[in-house]
């Protein structure tokens, strides 16, 4: 590694609110820009109202940013710091394995 150069922290994004960082790509401080995705709990959550019978309701999690995960980018040269994901699948099959006792 050439002398001077900095390491960036790596991040990851712990909310769907834009984060001030120094980005790894660019080297600047930034703000960082949150573009919204249907994922995992938006898709849960339509199939829940559709189990239920509310199938008029069923768009509505693709609709609303709250259900949405939340990918975070450097404005300035479109870094991707990270994706904050709502309900993380692989999160929960760790958790259930420890519960389990299985690892």
């Amino acid at each position: 590694m050439p002398e001077g150069t900095l390491l960036a922290p790596s991040l990851s994004p712990t909310n769907e609110f834009p984060m001030t960082v120094p980005c790894p790509q660019c080297w600047d401080l930034v703000e960082t820009k949150v573009e919204f995705s249907a994922g995992a709990l938006t898709y849960f959550l339509a199939i829940l109202l559709i189990m239920f019978g509310f199938i008029c309701f069923a768009c509505i999690p693709c609709c609303v940013n709250v259900c949405k995960d939340a990918h975070h980018f450097c404005p300035k040269c479109h870094y991707c710091f990270g994706v904050y994901k709502r309900l993380n699948l692989s999160q929960l099959q760790e958790d259930a394995i420890g519960a389990l006792g299985l690892k």
